[in-house]
């Protein structure tokens, strides 16, 4: 994204924080000045109070408090140089701490209509309070500049998380995270208790994200992809999946058939590993759901086979060792072959689901023996 941004020109507007480096005092203060056309962050804190060697890391202690704390006075107390707002660590040093991990913001909706956060029709979905629990014993100078970016952004700008950042490094904001494609933006709506994390979508965005933004190029057909470009292929997979099945959740039958055949046009019917086959069968799944009967089944054989393939080759390598070898891929691939009989059951779709029982009874008595033994 640095090189898309520094040498392409692409969204010189946005700015990137990579959290790796956010915990340095040196990468703070850059994120507080202008870079190309992009803004310094709303970043209050002075430098003295987060320069290397100070507020390091600042440790939880239950002061039992009821209740959650507005996220400003949590960030005031750690900034706090009042001794009275600090824990005795050793017989001469006091220390910031954080005395509850039970945060909430104060949310403004005109702020959020204002900024076009959230959209009009979604207005009465909007948070008065969003409420949520800090996911760590500590905090690091790079999460505090993150609390003071979220104390003083007051929605002006849109926040997001990469889809691929490890999901504690959310800080405990998972409900109020949706899903645009590849990352989450950060909204102050009223969590779907009802619905899976994995099924928080901003749908409409992400629906014309990857069918109007998103620039698919030539990976369909590439000759060649180098390692990391093949394990994107699972990623973009589940961009797809999510986009159609937020368009079913919505009701939006024909957009998401739209989206179901488009992904035939511009992603790859090579396997890249069992990860990229997954993603493959759970867009069969969302073609059974269509009515696309016969397009689910020509995906679902193509999954059965690369199956049968993969696990008879490695049937024929633990033979010779004597030992199962490929246990992982063995496991996953029983598991959705298995899967992939019941759904083709499901759906009437008899000689398949034979053919895909049969499939799975050969390679279990070939691998019976090696997995009796782990």
């Amino acid at each position: 994204m640095w090189y898309a941004q520094e040498v392409e020109g692409i969204r010189p507007d946005i700015r990137l924080v990579n959290l790796s480096l956010f915990d340095t005092d040196w990468y703070i203060n850059g994120m507080k000045r202008k870079m190309n056309e992009s803004e310094p962050l709303p970043i209050s804190m002075k430098e003295s109070q987060y320069v290397q060697g100070v507020r390091d890391v600042m440790y939880y202690q239950d002061y039992k408090i009821a209740g959650s704390v507005e996220l400003k006075s949590i960030l005031e107390v750690l900034l706090s140089d009042n001794d009275e707002d600090k824990i005795q660590v050793t017989e001469t040093t006091k220390e910031n701490f954080i005395p509850t991990k039970n945060f909430h913001i104060t949310v403004n909706p005109e702020d959020v209509l204002k900024t076009g956060t959230v959209s009009p029709a979604d207005a009465d979905k909007i948070a008065p309070i969003m409420q949520w629990t800090f996911n760590k014993g500590y905090v690091t100078k790079g999460t505090l500049a993150m609390f003071d970016i979220l104390v003083h952004n007051n929605w002006k700008r849109p926040i997001y998380f990469a889809s691929t950042v490890p999901s504690d490094q959310y800080n405990g904001l998972d409900n109020y995270l949706y899903n645009e494609g590849l990352a989450l933006r950060l909204m102050p709506l009223t969590p779907d208790t009802a619905a899976s994390r994995t099924e928080q979508l901003n749908a409409p965005v992400l629906y014309n994200n990857v069918m109007n933004k998103f620039k698919w190029g030539n990976i369909k057909h590439a000759k060649y992809l180098d390692p990391q470009s093949s394990d994107d292929i699972s990623i973009f997979a589940n961009v797809w999946n999510n986009t159609v099945t937020g368009m079913l959740k919505e009701g939006k039958v024909a957009e998401a058939k739209q989206a179901a055949n488009k992904y035939l046009e511009v992603m790859p019917d090579k396997f890249y590993g069992m990860r990229s086959m997954m993603g493959t069968y759970f867009m069969a799944e969302n073609f059974y759901t269509l009515g696309e009967t016969a397009k689910a089944n020509q995906i679902v054989t193509r999954c059965a086979d690369y199956i049968q393939k993969e696990l008879t080759y490695l049937a024929d390598v633990s033979e010779s060792k004597n030992r199962l070898v490929g246990m992982q891929n063995v496991r996953l691939g029983m598991s959705f072959l298995n899967q992939m009989a019941n759904t083709t059951a499901q759906y009437k779709q008899m000689p398949l689901a034979e053919k895909i029982n049969n499939q799975f009874k050969a390679l279990e008595a070939r691998f019976g023996p090696y997995l009796g033994q782990e």
